[in-house]
Order: C-alpha cells, then structure tokens, then sequence
C-alpha cells in the first residue's frame, strides 16, 4: 500500500517496483524537457525579431563580490576548475556575474560554492548558478564562415599578429552588402569564439578603426589570448578609463591608442603615460614613443616564470647581535614552557612598565568549512584572547580585554595561556631594526600545545613572535 500512495504521490507510474525505476527515468526527462523550454522562451524573448535567437548561455553570481574583486576571484576558482573562459564580467549591486559557455565548467564553479573565503572577512564565498539570455543573438553560419575566412586571410601565421583593423568594412563583407562590424556584439563573439579555437597563439593584435566605444565583449579575449604583447585601439571611440580597464590583465608592451576621446582628457603626457601604466605597466612603447617601464612592474606578476630568491637562514647583523638575541630567546623560552604555568612569573624581568603584548591565534578551514583542532579547550583558549585585525567584531567591543600593557597584566595573561613546548631547532630570527636604545626581531618555528615529549606523529602549530627590546644597560 505504501509503495502504491508513494507512486500516486509523484504522479509517474501505475505503482509496483518496476516503476520506481521508471520514476527516475521520467523525472529526468521531464527535468531535461522543462530546462529545454525554458531556454526556448528566453531566447524568443530576448532575441529580438524572427529571425534571430538570443544565445542562452550559464550565469554565475559570486554574492558581494564587487568587494573581494575579480581577480582573487579568479584565481581561487583556478584552484579547484580547469581553463575557466568567463565572459562579460558585471557588477550588479554589490554582486559580480559572469558567463560560463561551457556546462561541465559551470556546474563544477556551483560545485565550490562556500568552499572559498573571502580574503577581508573570512565569510565564505557563494557562488550561484542559472541560465540566462547573455544578451546577444546567434549570426547565420554563412555569416561566420565568412568571419572565419576573414580571420585566416588577416592572421599573420610568423609573426602571430592578427590583424582586426577596420573589420567591418573588409571587402569579403562589402562585396556581399553585410555589415559585420564589431560594434555588434554578436560579431565580436563569434570573432571571440573563432580567435578561441584558431588563433590561441596570438601576441600582437590590432582593432584600430572600429568604432569601438564599450570593451565588455572585446575583454573576453583576456581569459582567451593571454600573452598579447602588441595592441593597437588607436582609432576608436574609447572616452572612459573604466574601459581601459577591462583589458588589465594582458602583458602588453607595446600599445597604440592615439586619436581616441580619452587621449584628450589627459592635461599632460606624464598624466596619460601614468594612466596607461595603471593597466598595462610593462608598456615600453606609447604610440610608437619609447617610453619607461612602469615601477611597480619590475617586481615580476605571480603569474610569472620569475625565480624565487632562495631560502637564507636566520638574519641578525652581527655576531655580537647574534650571540645577545640567541642568549635571549633561548633563556625567555626555557622560561615560557615551564611544565608549570605560574613560573611563567619568571618572565616578569623581561617585560618593561610600558610593555604591550598581544595575541593573534587562527586556524584555516578544511574541505568541510571546519576548523579542526586537536584540542578545543585550547583553542578557545587562545582565540578568547586572540586580537586579529581581520576579525575585529569579535573584540571591538571589549578591546582592552585582548591588549596586555605593562609588566604585571602581561605576566598574568601569559599564565593563562596553555602549557607549550617550543621546538628551539626550528627557530629562524630575523632582526629588522638595531639602534643604539632598540633591537626589533621575529622569532618564528613550530611548537606543539601540551607536556608531553615531542613525537613523530604530532600535530605541530606554526607560531610567529616579534620582540622589541630596549636597551637597559644592565641587559
């Protein structure tokens, strides 16, 4: 009986166990018929005439990502999905949104929803998915052949330079009465689309003269040919930075952008040189002018092949600094991992009237968005008294609670911090200030919370500590 009314219930079926199977199988297909026709009356009602049909295309909305930005969002996505093509960024009251063509990339984005944190506030990251009219229609695919032939006479195959100047007025188009200008959206993705499949390899790229004003559909190129080291925008309709800007990205060293509405605003050539460094900081050539590489170039991108400096041991100046700030830090931490905390008494020479002492404590999430911890006690401990700048509404209120001043309170506070072992071998000290009153350095290694000796299998924390030492004259 029961398995009749769940039957009748879902309306599929005439009952029995052979269809619950069915039911699968119909559910399914309705699913697919429902999202079929839903993407159907989008793209009658967004494609604009008869003959024309709106492109139906993925759409992911990362909530309030206007404040994390789209390059971090980006790269985090790039951490868990492969050769992600987004298109048309927007930002949409405080949202960001972006196109994925691709189903799989889509759903695999959706996937991770939560999963990455925001880098100001630690929230996670949500990530939602629909199907949406993009906001252009299809072409005739006589229309892209003839692109496509327009694009294999223009490519320059020795030199990888593609050459897209005056497009629209292209004989192939003019001899045929077609007006395929890249002003139209949809001409500019399926040129987009063509330059994806064929001309991945391009460097050096030209759209001078196309009467281009909103780069939103050119930008998808970025994510498409990311090593154009060439561009030519001269000629156009550019009157905003903002659309500049949509370009950054892109290792550009040579770029052409004379006799466009924005060249005109600029009061001076150091104002529209520094303007164009803002987004393409590695331009060595302006308009056909040898110009200075951007400052803040030189430091090379982390997307870059650049080679990290290697890995030094501890810095300290002299020996005569090392020998003082070693004898230091060995009899301060000695005293500090005391099997018993109230010796932490000890440390009470150490610190200064007019010492402050605080303390940061966090821990990262796992694939779960949990922050496991071998001991919870300890780690509640820690963060009751953790002054994290990142996370200041859990201590605003009460901020002289977490902020130690003078030798007493801080001795009182150590004591209630959890017994510790330091692992003194993995110390690395690195001093950043020696005057003749103070010495500024950082101690940093691996330390495990407990008594017990220290063992192979330990979950061991990482700990940095920085000191400022004054100069007392008698130590």
């Amino acid at each position: 009986f029961r398995v009749q009314g769940r039957n009748v219930g879902a309306g599929y079926g005439r009952g029995g166990r052979g269809s619950g199977r069915g039911n699968g199988r119909d559910r399914v297909s309705l699913k697919i018929h429902l999202d079929n026709r839903r993407d159907r009356q989008l793209q009658r009602g967004a494609g604009g005439s008869a003959t024309t049909t709106a492109v139906v295309m993925n759409q992911i909305k990362v909530v309030r990502g206007a404040t994390i930005g789209k390059d971090f969002i980006m790269r985090s996505i790039g951490q868990y999905v492969d050769d992600v093509k987004p298109l048309l960024f927007r930002v949409d009251r405080g949202d960001i949104t972006f196109f994925v063509e691709d189903d799989d990339t889509a759903a695999a984005i959706h996937a991770i929803s939560r999963r990455v944190r925001d880098p100001n506030t630690n929230a996670p990251i949500t990530f939602l998915l629909s199907r949406v009219s993009a906001g252009f229609a299809t072409i005739s695919m006589n229309e892209r052949d003839l692109i496509a032939e327009c694009l294999k006479k223009r490519y320059n195959a020795e030199t990888h330079a593609l050459d897209l100047s005056e497009f629209g007025l292209d004989e192939l188009f003019r001899t045929r009465s077609l007006h395929l200008s890249l002003t139209r959206n949809n001409i500019m993705m399926a040129v987009v689309d063509l330059i994806d499949q064929y001309y991945g390899g391009v460097t050096a790229l030209s759209m001078k003269g196309n009467r281009l004003r909103f780069l939103d559909f050119f930008a998808c190129l970025l994510y498409r040919i990311k090593n154009v080291k060439t561009l030519d925008l001269s000629a156009n309709q550019i009157d905003k930075e903002s659309e500049l800007e949509k370009l950054k990205g892109w290792p550009v060293e040579t770029l052409f952008f004379e006799n466009n509405p924005l060249c005109g605003s600029y009061s001076s050539a150091e104002t529209y040189l520094s303007a164009v460094h803002r987004v393409f900081p590695k331009v060595t050539m302006l308009d056909g002018i040898p110009v200075q590489r951007s400052v803040s170039s030189i430091v090379p991108d982390l997307d870059e092949n650049a080679k990290l400096p290697l890995f030094k041991p501890s810095f300290y100046g002299t020996d005569d600094h090392r020998a003082l700030i070693e004898a230091f830090i060995v009899e301060f931490m000695v005293a500090y991992d005391d099997p018993d905390v109230n010796n932490r008494k000890n440390l009470i020479n150490a610190y200064d009237e007019n010492a402050t002492f605080t303390v940061c404590a966090e821990n990262l999430t796992d694939a779960n968005e949990k922050k496991p911890y071998f001991n919870p006690g300890i780690y509640s401990t820690y963060r009751k008294t953790s002054h994290n700048i990142k996370c200041m509404e859990r201590w605003e209120r009460f901020r002289e609670k977490v902020i130690y001043k003078g030798a007493m309170d801080i001795i009182v506070a150590l004591r209630k911090l959890p017994a510790t072992k330091h692992l003194m071998d993995t110390f690395l000290i690195d001093v950043s200030l020696i005057t003749d009153k103070h010495m500024c350095f950082a101690v940093e290694g691996f330390f495990r919370d407990g008594l017990e000796k220290v063992g192979d299998d330990d979950e061991l924390r990482f700990f940095c500590r920085n000191f400022v030492v004054i100069n007392k004259g008698d130590g």
